[in-house]
């Protein structure tokens, strides 16, 4: 206990002589406390801006701020500024780059506080990416790729449909020079591809002048291939065909080929589907086409990528024929004799008649000839002195399809000899 006391005696001679020498002296106020919050804000490519909190219970008037290509703040790569307020743009930084920035506060006597840990900043690429190109395309993805750009640690790439004012949709995709994009069926989308330099904190300093270019997915398969008619006006074997098909509102166009009743090509190409006031009409015209014969065509919708078509599935094959040349003889004694040129690859052949141009056909006959003879008109006699309108169409079987040729011509003629 008094070994206790002794000590306790000593400390307080102690204290009370410190507190003696104090008095009256100028003691130097506490250094502000340590800046807190520091981030970044924005960047160009030789410029960032960042920002801090103010340090609480400190008469801080400025600050200083440290910034080094190293995370070490060596002497050799740290630079030094001064700044009043608790904002700063810093200026004539490389692009492309990652630098390291701390801030402390300076109070009224320039004691100089606790610096902020440090944290990574970073400007934008001087420029943007290029060679945009369209790899693989499948039905349900589109891959394409760019040239790098020097300072850039990842890639944003922006996309949305072809034709859409709905919004971009956007992803960072990462350190790559290609993406694959998940993507719907029988789709194209404007894609817009930047660099950026981003920090560990994940702030992205973008450079906004992007590499731009077109991907799609595979257009879907064309369907319900059917002739319309043949020929042009008042020339059923002018060589032209209208087809219709399912109309794909996302194709460019559309490639046709045309196969002979041999089976070999004839001929390819492309044609456009337009939309019309009695439907979608596409008009093949060629020279190769044939009056005499049973042809083949296959049909597939193709997108325009970036200067390059990028075809869809074919169509089944759709056979077809145009109107076979054809003569009445108007005065035969026993009805009306009809005979026609033979269509080549044609299993037989079906007359129609009508008393009425537009309407009201009725099968005559089926025959395997290229002539015949009709005695009657929807039931009832041929009459002397009445317009009869016939159609010749020839019929070919393909498996359990049976495909016809073109039925919008007609014969016509006015008959003087009666039935007997």
């Amino acid at each position: 206990m008094k070994r206790f006391f002794t000590i306790s005696k000593v400390c307080m001679i102690a204290l009370m002589c410190v507190l003696f020498l104090g008095v009256g002296l100028n003691v130097k106020a506490a250094a502000p406390n340590k800046v807190t919050g520091l981030k970044q804000l924005d960047a160009t490519s030789n410029t960032v801006r960042i920002t801090w909190n103010v340090p609480a219970a400190s008469e801080v008037i400025g600050y200083q701020i440290e910034y080094s290509k190293s995370s070490s703040f060596d002497a050799a790569n740290t630079s030094v500024g001064y700044m009043e307020k608790n904002t700063c743009t810093i200026p004539y930084l490389a692009s492309g780059t990652t630098y390291y920035i701390r801030v402390a506060g300076i109070d009224t006597e320039e004691n100089i506080g606790a610096y902020s840990d440090a944290v990574e900043v970073v400007t934008s690429p001087s420029g943007g990416p290029t060679n945009f190109k369209h790899a693989k395309v499948v039905s349900k993805s589109a891959t394409f790729s760019w040239k790098k750009v020097t300072g850039a640690n990842s890639y944003i790439v922006e996309y949305r449909k072809v034709g859409s004012n709905g919004a971009w949709k956007t992803k960072n995709v990462g350190n790559v020079s290609s993406y694959k994009l998940s993507a719907s069926a029988n789709a194209k989308y404007n894609v817009n591809v930047y660099a950026v330099r981003k920090s560990k904190s994940g702030y992205e300093a973008i450079n906004y002048t992007p590499v731009s270019g077109i991907a799609g997915t595979t257009p879907k398969k064309v369907t319900k291939v059917k002739m319309l008619t043949s020929g042009e006006t008042g020339k059923p074997n002018a060589g032209s065909v209208y087809f219709s098909w399912t109309a794909n509102s996302m194709a460019d166009g559309y490639e046709c080929t045309v196969y002979g009743n041999n089976n070999k090509k004839m001929f390819t190409k492309s044609v456009n589907l337009v939309r019309t006031t009695s439907g979608n009409i596409a008009q093949l015209k060629s020279s190769k086409l044939k009056n005499d014969q049973f042809m083949k065509i296959k049909v597939r919708a193709y997108f325009m990528i970036n200067g390059k078509k990028t075809y869809g599935a074919w169509s089944d094959d759709y056979y077809f024929a145009k109107f076979p040349k054809g003569k009445l003889d108007k005065n035969a004694s026993k009805g009306i004799k009809v005979s026609w040129s033979k269509i080549k690859g044609a299993k037989d052949y079906t007359v129609y008649i009508s008393k009425n141009r537009e309407r009201g056909y009725k099968k005559a006959t089926t025959t395997k000839k290229n002539s015949c003879l009709i005695t009657k008109c929807n039931g009832s006699k041929i009459v002397s002195g009445r317009t009869y309108y016939i159609k010749v169409v020839a019929n070919k079987k393909v498996g359990k399809k049976t495909f016809k040729s073109d039925d919008t011509w007609y014969l016509s003629g006015t008959i003087y000899t009666t039935y007997r």
